[in-house]
């Protein structure tokens, strides 16, 4: 296969396709899947904050809203690139350790790493969503005072059917993206389906109690 029907087959039949992966992976390849997501997440991350209005509640700060304006951006989209090209090998680590476990015999590099960039395809589909969704938000207000604090942006980011429905999104699609990294544990580590399944439902599941508990909670606030 070659690499547009590598990332087609993900979605129209991902044990065949995941099967081939592994058995010649390309590493280039899941990078450039891996690549088109986090280009993605910056997009999203930008729109973001573009809806996003400083006030300083003060004349004593020597930085100007802009400049904060622009600090935010840097590292909210420079998170966006940490987060989706960093979590790839160490997501990967995990599993691959914790296939061990189950008696896992398969590499690291590169058929693991390769399998689980290629699972990144319905990350893409989200990410395109979310940017959709992103759009959609209101403009908020942030005080900033020259002691540091802030308000306004909290409440803005976790109230409102908005935030469930771009939670609602993300699980959905990560489950399905989970699916594929468990095929590809399988394959790559030579483990049965249902201990690849629990290789990475685990921490799955650990995530979405997190996730889902934490947004919860702070929306009772």
């Amino acid at each position: 296969m070659n690499f547009i029907q590598r990332v087609v087959g993900m979605i129209t039949k991902p044990g065949e396709t995941m099967k081939d992966i592994i058995a010649e992976p390309r590493v280039e390849e899941s990078l450039l899947v891996v690549a088109a997501y986090v280009v993605l997440l910056m997009i999203q991350s930008y729109i973001t904050i573009s809806h996003v209005n400083i006030v300083l509640t003060d004349n004593t700060s020597s930085i100007s809203p802009d400049t904060l304006k622009l600090i935010m951006y840097v590292f909210g989209m420079g998170g966006a690139v940490v987060l989706g090209l960093l979590l790839w090998p160490i997501i990967t680590a995990i599993l691959h350790l914790f296939a061990m476990v189950f008696g896992g015999e398969g590499k690291f590099y590169p058929q693991v790493l390769t399998g689980i960039g290629f699972s990144y395809v319905p990350k893409i589909f989200m990410a395109v969503i979310l940017i959709a969704l992103a759009t959609q938000m209101p403009d908020t207000t942030v005080n900033v005072s020259s002691s540091g604090g802030s308000s306004g942006i909290a409440g803005a980011a976790l109230t409102g059917t908005l935030y469930w429905a771009q939670l609602a999104v993300s699980t959905l699609f990560l489950i399905w993206s989970c699916y594929l990294g468990a095929l590809a544990i399988k394959d790559g580590e030579k483990l049965s389906m249902n201990n690849a399944l629990i290789v990475v439902g685990v921490p799955l599941a650990l995530y979405l109690v997190a996730t889902l508990g934490g947004g919860f909670l702070l929306s009772l606030i």
